[in-house]
């Protein structure tokens, strides 16, 4: 049963992807143990992190579900824990950090609370100063509208009394410089509902979406979604930031040699001699054995190898036709006053 219930879970967060328009989705109560990464039948991507094998996962586990927009533009990504989880993203503008959490509840026993915010903020720490940081989820807290002294850290916009959980949170949002998007963008009450009781007598502010106060005009918007379809008693909640993602290209692909196709234009035999390395390479993957047995990934892998390597057999790489930066001449001159320096 559990099974079948993580995989509706996680079929219901790609409807949300799609309905909504969502670029990111970050998710609580996954209860998937250890930590990977996955892609969906409709192409996103799932990044998830949870307890480790043997242990009880009934009810951890965060995961971050991406569209192809987004992994086009995830950089890194670490598993911290069953209730942390770090992605970072490149932007236009510099770039983002996603830290999607999931606190203990209320009830929960101190020493775990705290456990809690002493591992976020170490997580916190190490990201670079410069980077947007994001962090979110469900950190069963209820922060309220009493904002006096805490003007840099949260609005009047929030629901219910604070309680210990609420405390925790403001207190570490203060001391990384944070503010709570719930709280500062005005709504409707049903819009700042995040969780409702199974009788539908109590509701409760208990997700969260803060981020650095330098970039929280950036939020543009932070309200729930009550007729998205979750599987479960929390509503979902969607935040719009006004920040423009782009691909990420690591160093190596940023340097990587281009093969040398002029000769091709020029040359019959080269033309030729590539058709014939090609033809060569796809007739020896299609002799070798338990190739009916092979994936289409593993097929589609081996075709991406057999073209760079057909072309790096018979074209070459182009050669760097870059100029010196300053000529022989200007050198020698500058050789010359050094050693008319010393006279």
């Amino acid at each position: 049963m559990r099974a079948l219930r993580e995989s509706g879970s996680l079929l219901q967060a790609v409807t949300s992807i799609k309905s909504y328009g969502l670029n990111i989705l970050g998710m609580s109560e996954v209860r998937w143990s250890e930590f990977g990464e996955m892609t969906t039948q409709d192409g996103a991507t799932f990044l998830y992190s949870g307890r480790p094998e043997g242990e009880n996962t009934s009810c951890e586990g965060v995961g971050i579900l991406l569209d192809k927009e987004a992994k086009k533009s995830l950089i890194e990504w670490q598993p911290v824990s069953g209730r942390i989880i770090v992605a970072c993203f490149k932007t236009n503008i510099r770039n983002i950090v996603m830290i999607k959490c999931h606190a203990p509840t209320e009830v929960t026993e101190d020493v775990e609370k705290q456990e809690f915010y002493r591992q976020l903020s170490d997580t916190l720490k190490k990201q670079k100063k410069k980077d947007i940081i994001i962090v979110g989820g469900d950190l069963n807290a209820k922060v309220s509208q009493d904002n006096e002294g805490l003007e840099h850290v949260m609005g009047r916009h929030g629901l219910g009394e604070r309680n210990e959980n609420g405390q925790l949170l403001v207190n570490f949002c203060a001391s990384h410089d944070l503010v709570t998007g719930g709280t500062i963008l005005p709504h409707k009450d049903c819009h700042r509902v995040t969780w409702v009781s199974p009788d539908h007598k109590s509701e409760n502010q208990i997700e969260h979406v803060a981020t650095g106060w330098k970039w929280r005009r950036s939020l543009q918007d932070e309200r729930n979604k009550r007729v998205a379809d979750n599987g479960r008693d929390h509503n979902l909640v969607v935040a719009k930031f006004k920040i423009k993602i782009q691909a990420y290209k690591s160093r190596t692909e940023q340097l990587r040699k281009r093969h040398d196709v002029s000769n091709m234009k020029d040359d019959v035999n080269v033309w030729e001699s590539f058709k014939k390395e090609l033809k060569n390479r796809f007739q020896t993957l299609t002799d070798m054995e338990n190739v009916e047995n092979e994936t289409i990934e593993e097929n589609w892998r081996k075709i991406q190898i057999a073209f760079p390597e057909a072309s790096e057999n018979v074209l070459g790489f182009k050669k760097n036709n870059k100029k010196d930066w300053m000529t022989q001449q200007t050198w020698e001159r500058l050789e010359n006053e050094r050693l008319l320096k010393r006279l």
